[in-house]
């Protein structure tokens, strides 16, 4: 018996051939992880995906639910909040939970539950995908700690607002920026534990998997064709490289494929060599994405 009821297990035999063993790529993919999708280019492929795609689905029936607790709990302890709705800390009265409120709670774990299994299940299918096609995989490092941190310092936006007073006047303002960060993508999406299964599997055939230095490489900042660096903001999704224009996070993992030895820069000469080529093979994958509904405008652009 779990907390969300009766489970119950068939064992099934099939009769007939085994499954074929899926065959491993043997060419190098760059990958440029980011908190919500995944790019990687290899010699005749490029991916670009979305990690956990259907994880919202959980958040939202958790999020109902938490609600629903919280209600409860406030509805059966009334003197445990102050007036304003916090938390009086000054009384010291054990809490009291009710028998909906006990069940709402097991359904809450097994929620959790089946959310974590469905991350590790998609991010596991996506790595099988990628072993498909390359062995060796060269990636940019992140720390996903870091990104899911609210700013520390508080400051104003560049942009200037129109604010209506009680007065009818209109002042204008530069609102403050706000501090939140990645922290809510970050739990959706678990982009450390995909990159975890990632070097799992690479090693367990065979492959490689290292990791590019992210402040020596700045793979989102650099030009191979004019041979310079510019930062850019990062809700521009296209750049243009030469006459071609190009997807932000799938140029990345173009530039991290043509590293050199020491995986800390990219190597211009192959880039060069290698762009074109690259640049249909993108045109042709927006373009199939495009065809397929297949839609993230804040991530990939279109």
């Amino acid at each position: 018996m779990f907390s969300s009821g009766w489970r119950y297990y068939a064992e099934i035999v099939v009769s007939g051939a085994a499954p074929t063993r899926v065959s491993i790529g043997t060419s190098t993919m760059g990958i440029d992880p980011g908190v919500s999708t995944i790019a990687g280019v290899s010699e005749d492929a490029c991916v670009l995906e979305e990690l956990a795609p259907n994880a919202i689905q959980y958040e939202k029936k958790i999020q109902k639910i938490s609600q629903s607790m919280d209600r409860s709990r406030r509805i059966s302890n009334p003197n445990k909040y102050n007036e304003d709705g916090t938390i009086n800390r000054s009384n010291r009265d054990p809490w009291k939970y009710s028998k909906n409120y006990v069940k709402m709670c097991r359904l809450l774990k097994s929620l959790y539950r089946k959310k974590h299994a469905y991350i590790v299940d998609s991010h596991r299918e996506l790595c099988n995908k990628l072993i498909t096609i390359a062995r060796y995989f060269p990636v940019e490092k992140m720390h996903f700690q870091a990104l899911q941190k609210r700013a520390k310092e508080t400051k104003r936006q560049e942009k200037k607002t129109e604010v209506k007073q009680k007065d009818g006047t209109v002042k204008v303002i530069q609102k403050y920026k706000r501090k939140k960060r990645f922290g809510r993508s970050i739990n959706r999406r678990a982009p450390a534990r995909f990159l975890l299964e990632l070097k799992r599997k690479a090693e367990a055939v065979g492959g490689v998997y290292a990791e590019v230095d992210t402040k020596e490489f700045k793979a989102s900042q650099y030009n191979h064709v004019t041979d310079t660096y510019e930062k850019i903001p990062l809700s521009q999704r296209e750049k243009e490289i030469g006459n071609r224009k190009v997807q932000r996070d799938l140029y990345s993992a173009f530039l991290i494929r043509n590293a050199d030895l020491d995986f800390k820069h990219p190597d211009r000469e192959k880039c060069e060599y290698e762009f074109e080529h690259f640049a249909n093979l993108q045109d042709q994958l927006i373009l199939k994405m495009k065809e397929s509904g297949l839609s993230m405008r804040q991530c990939f652009g279109f």
